[in-house]
């Protein structure tokens, strides 16, 4: 069964962020993604040859961030967070498909990620992404001592990096 169109969709604009994004970058991970990283974080992140973050605009407000770091032919997604307004639109998606190429073309074989344990929602999303769970870190996460799940795309059997491929986001 296909799923309907988000009738709220909205038409993201996906990009590198440069550093002089850092202190928006990091009150909106914040706001999403208690308790967040600091300004500092982001700048390096930004200038990182071995990382990359992608910022998604709605309007002239940035809606959404995906941090991305590589190491040989493995890659991880170090944090997604969309504003709560613009959840459930389409964002979280668009910043996936526009992240996927470059870890693609930068020799990623496998994208890992960690989500917290009792986070439903995500950990849907990341299924239909195309990610499977391949293993649990107890205590993982600082403020709740709660578990998190272990995750990994492979991009070589991919379907969602395909699709990435054949229809992209729209970026600015």
């Amino acid at each position: 069964m296909r799923e309907k169109p988000n009738e709220s969709a909205v038409d993201f604009g996906v990009s590198i962020a440069d550093a002089a994004s850092a202190l928006r970058l990091s009150k909106l991970q914040a706001a999403a993604l208690p308790p967040g990283w600091p300004p500092e974080t982001f700048e390096a992140y930004c200038k990182s040859h071995n990382r990359v973050v992608l910022e998604a605009r709605a309007g002239a407000h940035i809606a959404g961030l995906i941090v991305l770091q590589f190491a040989a032919d493995e890659g991880e997604i170090l944090s997604l967070a969309t504003a709560e307004s613009m959840r459930r639109k389409g964002l979280a998606t668009a910043l996936i498909r526009k992240g996927l190429p470059i870890a693609k073309s930068r020799g990623i074989q496998r994208l890992y990620l960690e989500v917290a344990e009792g986070n439903a929602p995500a950990i849907a999303f990341y299924r239909k992404s195309g990610f499977h769970e391949v293993g649990q870190r107890k205590n993982y996460y600082d403020l709740q001592a709660a578990t998190a799940i272990i995750m990994r795309l492979d991009l070589s059997a991919s379907k969602e990096f395909a699709a990435a491929v054949d229809h992209p986001p729209r970026s600015t």
